[in-house]
């Protein structure tokens, strides 16, 4: 089963992209507008406008920082409704059966015969986990729900962090982010350290996808030569 959560990720990491892309814009806008108006406008003055200043770019990172986290966790949603459409898949039957003779029988496949029933059952959830509890030589390594679902989470973790921390490329944006408040904790204003990891987390969701597809794979290891294949599910 295709799970193409690689293509999820991807098309995830386009929204986070442009939310960058929009920020980098208003930091720009805003380096401008602050020098225009401090040129132009008296002291008095040039505060009531940077005021107003502040106000419209806060208004327009916390927009897209808002709309971009609920993509966020869409794409997150349909990532776990894939994972669970595979674990859900109805069994082989036939397969199955067979399975469970050979646990009936306390058979020891061969190398070969482990080889040619993975191919059978790699897409196949259950069957695959059955297989891997047959296997006494200890080739294959099943793919595990729970270790997906965690995955999945780390990366809208990792996006939400980068959506709720990314301020410009400079930081020129660091005063106007919302403070940080973590399990309903408000820990003041961001600085330059908080806030210094926010590119690289966007930069990473996009990595993510392959090591998710490669969580839902067999992974097996051959004594012969020691080296790993993976089997997609």
């Amino acid at each position: 089963m295709e799970l193409n959560l690689t293509k999820i990720v991807e098309e995830m990491g386009i929204f986070l992209k442009v939310h960058m892309s929009t920020l980098d814009d208003a930091a720009a806008y805003y380096e401008t507008e602050k020098a225009r108006i401090e040129r132009k406008y008296s002291k008095e003055e040039a505060e009531r406008r940077f005021v107003e200043l502040d106000n419209e770019v806060r208004h327009k990172m916390n927009e897209s920082r808002e709309k971009n986290k609920a993509h966020v966790l869409e794409f997150t949603e349909a990532m776990k409704d894939l994972v669970k459409g595979w674990i859900s898949k109805p069994i082989d039957p036939e397969l199955m059966s067979t399975l469970n003779t050979f646990i009936a029988l306390d058979m020891e496949l061969t190398q070969d015969e482990i080889l040619v029933f993975a191919e059978r059952a790699k897409d196949d959830y259950f069957s695959m986990k059955v297989l891997a509890k047959i296997d006494k030589m200890g080739l294959l390594t099943a793919p595990d729900a729970q270790t997906i679902f965690e995955a999945i989470k780390g990366v809208e973790n990792l996006a939400l962090l980068g959506l709720d921390t990314y301020c410009g490329q400079e930081y020129q944006l660091l005063g106007l982010l919302p403070n940080r408040v973590w399990k309903n904790v408000d820990y003041g204003r961001h600085d330059t350290v908080s806030v210094s990891g926010s590119t690289t987390a966007l930069k990473k969701v996009l990595e993510r996808g392959e090591a998710l597809e490669r969580l839902a794979a067999v992974s097996i290891t051959l004594p012969d030569d020691n080296e790993d294949e993976e089997m997609e599910a």
